[in-house]
């Protein structure tokens, strides 16, 4: 007979994102002695999926082309029934799914806070679920304390129930000791460029127009500045215009998988987003001995208080630029936030930990009544 605890997942999609690659994490280093995740993917599986089923991960899209619908809701109902967990997380905020879960008196219930929402300008939307179902998850897991804080700020929600949970990665992918310098080459870097890179979707949140206002000050103070974002979205053309106004040279990528390389060819990781709840790709950064320069948001600054980067806390592109210049003139400085950079990933965001905690919460909240 099989003991082990079946933890079903429920995520929008399985696209390239914080979330999914959490789930995806979840998967590839839980106890398989102990427990079987299987997540479900209300929309499309994409690259995460495919990664996922790879490592023998059980996964299931239901194809929903909307947030709402019935059928796919009758669906999810069936679904649950038949693989029957103990545990239901939710990642995703969608009313269909969330009104299913919480209509059922078994299994447990949590729901994890990614935060972008939540912390978004308008938080109506959120404000709404929580109160309407989020209450009645047996555990809400933020991914910072600042979420935390908006969560138990904007709604109604028993504290008790809320907790704080640190995402981490694995470390162990990432080129700490070297650069990629055959990457480079291929980019059309020489060894004379500085590279100064940025990570995220191309959307509002993510502030990649203050990214490129940065390096319009930059590269007046450094011809040799390259500047490189990896990311998509609705938001490209405009920036895309808006490089183009400011008169700068900025190389967009688009999505990548090779994210690990493409980091590696970095000299400093400039990081401008307008609210951030978390910030996984500040920690591949790190994680690649790759230093962090960004304007001082409060999920951000839980990361970076522990080490390996520099925030402003005034968001002036001409601040931020000789910030970013003093470190890279200052080889002391440096070095030293490499090393404590490194530092931090391995002693606070490893994945390998993170997950085991994340397990025992699974095992404190099924010994619960």
């Amino acid at each position: 007979m099989d003991n082990k605890n079946r933890v079903l997942h429920i995520v929008w999609s399985g696209r390239a994102g914080g979330a999914e690659r959490f789930v995806c994490d979840i998967g590839s280093h839980a106890d398989t002695t102990r427990f079987e995740h299987i997540v479900c993917f209300l929309s499309q599986g994409g690259s995460f999926a495919a990664a996922m089923e790879k490592k023998g991960v059980k996964t299931y899209c239901l194809d929903m082309k909307t947030g709402f619908s019935i059928a796919r809701g009758v669906r999810i109902r069936g679904l649950i029934k038949r693989i029957a967990p103990h545990i239901i997380q939710s990642h995703c905020r969608n009313y269909v799914a969330n009104t299913v879960i919480t209509t059922l008196s078994a299994p447990k219930k949590v729901y994890f806070e990614h935060g972008s929402d939540l912390i978004a300008q308008n938080q109506n939307r959120e404000i709404r679920f929580y109160n309407r179902l989020g209450r009645h998850y047996d555990l809400i897991i933020a991914n910072s304390h600042y979420t935390r804080d908006r969560i138990l700020e904007l709604t109604g929600v028993d504290a008790r129930k809320v907790i704080v949970f640190y995402i981490g990665i694995d470390h162990e992918l990432y080129h700490h000791t070297r650069r990629d310098d055959t990457l480079r080459q291929q980019l059309g870097f020489t060894n004379k460029d500085t590279v100064i890179g940025t990570i995220g979707r191309l959307v509002e949140q993510k502030g990649i127009d203050d990214f490129i206002t940065v390096a319009a000050e930059l590269a007046k103070l450094r011809r040799s500045c390259r500047f490189v974002v990896v990311g998509e979205g609705h938001k490209r053309a405009e920036l895309e215009r808006m490089a183009d106004a400011h008169h700068i040279d900025v190389m967009f990528l688009g999505a990548r998988l090779d994210i690990p390389s493409i980091i590696s060819t970095f000299d400093l990781f400039l990081f401008t987003p307008k609210w951030e709840p978390f910030g996984i790709v500040v920690l591949e950064a790190m994680a690649s001995s790759v230093p962090v320069v960004g304007y001082s948001v409060p999920g951000m600054k839980e990361i970076i208080d522990r080490g390996g980067g520099v925030l402003a806390k005034k968001r002036d592109p001409q601040i931020l630029a000789r910030t970013v210049m003093r470190i890279l003139t200052n080889r002391a400085q440096y070095a030293n936030l490499q090393r404590a950079g490194l530092k931090n990933v391995r002693a606070n965001f490893n994945i390998r930990k993170r997950i085991k905690e994340l397990e025992a919460l699974y095992s404190k909240l099924l010994s619960t009544t």
